[in-house]
């Protein structure tokens, strides 16, 4: 009576490797929906089983629309309930996409940095990094932690935080959109601005900025011009002077220069063992 279910439903949404799975959302989607494929088999008459999905389906990041779109097709109300999950799923559960490089100066390793990007409910995008190096500067070792949080909605800042601790220099910067313009607080100094801000400098990591003439920079609050020197590179200057230099190739980042004077230090995608 229950092999029909147990040979498709179960296995379909339990048993996958945990590594394409490993958000605890994730886990939570798809034992809810092996629940609902239980009780469905009973009060179903039709159900159609896929083994291959057409492309145009699947995003870079769709895991779960992949396996919703393999477990089944109803008919009737339950055709709803089906559409409901699957936007729920979506909303709760979609894959951070996680970036990660080493940092290096002088052909040295000094860190690593991790950037995510991921989809929250609400149609928020979230971006976070966070980075720590230390290097030996003239017999004086340095350290250095940075960390953002940015929050977009509907391709428009909504808040962000950045702070950078670097031996005795800290800075902190706070951004908050209210209904009629932005807030900054700064250990570099507090303002308000209005207007749209459709790009942030976190973007960068993810997306070559073709045709991007302005990038909001989180750490200062403001804007500032960014400039395509050559093929796949750009570059901004921050108001002390230090230049950041972004890298592409086919649309890919692969390479932040951040250079002051003469000297670099460049973070590089990190090389999986």
């Amino acid at each position: 009576m229950f092999s029909g279910l147990q040979m498709y439903t179960f296995p379909l949404f339990l048993n996958y490797p945990d590594q394409e799975f490993k958000s605890p959302a994730t886990q939570s989607s798809r034992l809810f929906l092996s629940t609902i494929a239980y009780l469905s088999y009973f009060t179903v008459p039709h159900f159609y089983f896929f083994s291959s999905i057409p492309a145009k389906y699947l995003s870079q990041n769709g895991v779960i629309t992949k396996y919703l779109y393999s477990f089944v097709t109803v008919y009737g109300d339950m055709a709803k309930v089906i559409l409901f999950l699957f936007a729920w799923m979506l909303s709760v559960a979609a894959p951070a996409q996680q970036l990660s490089f080493d940092i290096w100066m002088l052909n040295k390793k000094i860190g690593s940095a991790f950037v995510t990007k991921s989809l929250e409910t609400g149609g928020h995008e979230r971006y976070k990094m966070n980075s720590s190096a230390v290097a030996k500067v003239l017999f004086t070792e340095q350290k250095s932690e940075v960390t953002f949080d940015v929050l977009f909605k509907g391709g428009q800042l909504l808040r962000s935080l950045y702070k950078i601790i670097k031996d005795e220099e800290q800075v902190h910067t706070t951004v908050d959109k209210s209904a009629t313009q932005y807030h900054v607080v700064s250990t570099l100094g507090n303002r308000t601005f209005s207007g749209a801000v459709p790009m942030s400098s976190i973007q960068l990591y993810f997306k070559e900025p073709i045709g991007v003439s302005k990038v909001f920079v989180e750490r200062i609050g403001n804007f500032l011009t960014i400039t395509k020197t050559a093929p796949g590179t750009y570059e901004y200057t921050l108001p002390d002077g230090i230049k950041n230099i972004f890298r592409y190739k086919n649309g890919v980042l692969q390479e932040v220069e951040i250079k002051k004077g003469i000297g670099s230090v460049y973070m590089k995608p990190a090389v999986q063992p």
